[in-house]
């Protein structure tokens, strides 16, 4: 008689299957324990030791702090294919960065390209090792999202250095995710400037008079496009707004004590200044702070997030099936034409859906 297989080792199949077909690209962090019970219907513990059993067959990596890093599968391109390696410099792990390198595996794989993802984080010696690893698979082109600094929210020296070395070896590439006006390299990159555009009207075409924007207040290039459209566009639609930023972590909890500091503040404005929407530019902690407010009878518009909520809310998303495909269409074109053409730079407007709502206890 065969003995069945334990839950653990079904949970560590079945992730391990979503590493080996790219489901999951290397170099990104797994959902937390928590949630991956959810999913499979297993308590933390049994997904724990799943979790430990991809450690133990050099699938996962444990970083205190942050969780299961998932390592590169060594992967071989299928017959007839030409490569394009996908360089992830960025040391933030989020969601749509996954979902970007997806969106554009399925668009190369289309047009008989495999593409590789690698994942460097800020580190310059990881990302020249990286590098040489995709050159040394005959890559013919990349798609890079490079690493933004904090100090200036522009384009690490770092990543200039290797960008000019890779366009002096007459290396194709296209640049995505974020804008950097410092560059003139091709890239194809969401349109914040008209994100924040886009929020401040559907507000406007829902009556709205009187908005607050509540922001971290980092200054990063993109997050002054999309505020600073955001408020041009109030003045022009007669729309009073209001302002409250606070800042920004990494980790959850103190980014939402930062929060918790003006809640009071934000309470007794939206009640005074009689407030019937909020225009939120935050990350992590969005839901939380939706769950805070929504018992006030005001409207959310939110920028860039994907999870449920507990009341109808707008959110202006980054289109990442549209940028991917236009950045591995871009390349394709720097390939054939062997970069005799001027760079070019394309935004790809955002779009403003509805999010689902969770459904009722």
């Amino acid at each position: 008689m065969s003995l069945s297989k334990s839950k653990y080792q079904e949970l560590a199949e079945a992730l391990g299957s979503r590493i080996e077909s790219g489901k999951i690209p290397g170099g990104t962090f797994l959902p937390s324990e928590r949630d991956l019970a959810k999913e499979f219907g297993m308590s933390r513990v049994t997904v724990r030791s799943g979790l430990n059993l991809l450690v133990e067959q050099k699938y996962l990596e444990s970083v205190t702090g942050k969780g299961y890093l998932v390592l590169d599968i060594p992967q071989e391109p299928r017959q007839k294919t030409l490569n394009i390696g996908g360089l992830w410099c960025s040391g933030i792990y989020g969601e749509h960065s996954i979902n970007l390198f997806q969106a554009a595996s399925t668009v190369a794989e289309e047009n008989g390209y495999m593409l590789f993802l690698s994942n460097s984080g800020d580190d310059e010696a990881v990302q020249a090792i990286k590098l040489s690893n995709m050159l040394e698979k005959d890559t013919d082109g990349l798609i890079i999202i490079p690493t933004y600094s904090e100090a200036n929210s522009r384009m690490t020296l770092g990543n200039h250095r290797l960008l000019a070395m890779l366009r002096k070896a007459g290396k194709p590439l296209v640049l995505t995710d974020r804008p950097f006006p410092e560059t003139d390299l091709p890239c194809v990159v969401n349109d914040d400037a008209a994100g924040g555009i886009l929020a401040a009207d559907y507000l406007a075409g829902r009556g709205h008079s009187k908005v607050l924007m509540l922001h971290h207040s980092f200054d990063y290039y993109i997050t002054k496009l999309r505020l600073g459209s955001f408020r041009e566009q109030c003045m022009k639609k007669d729309i009073d707004l209001l302002e409250f930023s606070f800042p920004h972590h990494e980790n959850i909890v103190d980014d939402y004590q930062e929060f918790l500091k003006i809640r009071e503040n934000i309470l007794k404005t939206i009640r005074n200044e009689k407030i019937t929407g909020i225009f939120l530019n935050l990350s992590s902690v969005v839901s939380k702070i939706i769950e805070e407010l929504q018992l006030l009878d005001v409207e959310f518009v939110i920028y860039d997030h994907t999870q449920f909520t507990r009341r109808p809310t707008a959110v202006v998303q980054r289109p990442l099936q549209k940028i991917a495909g236009q950045a591995v269409s871009l390349l394709l074109s720097e390939m054939q034409t062997g970069m005799k053409e001027p760079p070019v730079q394309i935004k790809v407007l955002p779009e403003l859906v509805q999010l689902p709502q969770l459904p009722a206890l």
